[in-house]
């Protein structure tokens, strides 16, 4: 294939060859050019052979993923199907998967922002620090917060301590938390109900969104 293009740019390109074979090369005729050694050159790339076009294990060296590998080996060589097998080779590795870049995130919902302090409560527990649980309530409006040290496990207790809290700072209209099992909990919703509290919950394990 090389041998017909190498002769159509010595003696001059048919534009009526049909060729589909050709027809790549005939696109980039202006730019397609022969080295002192007798090599084709598109530009200053390297026009590489169909049988050492396999050899693309020298371009995957460092595993840097899709697009950094198409922008480095670009500056060297080319054939027509360059983009493609470039593309099929790293979404076949394993490791340049891992590196390429993520979908970029979601924008994040902002909550209104509350008109009167304690008007929206945003609570959780925390992890175990030093042996022991917290449980924070924090005011979205003035951000203060309430930290209480978790004392029981069940559903009862936990509901206990909140109403401890509200019985110093008052009830109010709107928790946000997310659907861990105290927050989905008969317990806990009978406990909404009964003090006119309006519960909102957000995605389990993705604190962001509280």
């Amino acid at each position: 294939m090389l041998s017909r293009v190498l002769n159509l740019v010595q003696s001059g390109w048919s534009t009526n060859d049909d060729d589909p074979e050709v027809k790549p090369y005939l696109q980039h005729k202006d730019e397609i050019s022969v080295n002192h050694d007798e090599i084709l050159m598109w530009g200053t790339r390297v026009i590489v052979p169909q049988k050492l076009r396999d050899r693309l294990h020298t371009i995957q060296k460092g595993h840097i993923g899709m697009v950094k590998r198409k922008g480095s080996a670009s500056g060297y060589v080319w054939w027509p199907s360059f983009d493609k097998d470039i593309e099929s080779k790293a979404k076949k590795c394993q490791v340049c998967q891992q590196v390429a870049r993520s979908p970029r995130a979601a924008p994040l919902h902002r909550w209104e922002y509350p008109a009167q302090p304690w008007q929206r409560l945003q609570i959780d527990f925390t992890e175990p620090v030093q042996g022991k649980m917290f449980l924070i309530c924090t005011d979205a409006h003035s951000k203060w917060s309430e930290i209480v040290i978790l004392i029981g496990t069940t559903a009862e207790e936990k509901v206990e301590m909140l109403r401890s809290i509200f019985a110093a700072m008052g009830l109010p209209e709107q928790i946000l938390s997310d659907n861990g099992s105290l927050f989905t909990s008969a317990t806990f919703q009978k406990f909404d109900n009964k003090n006119g509290i309006r519960h909102v919950m957000g995605v389990p394990y993705h604190p962001s969104t509280n």
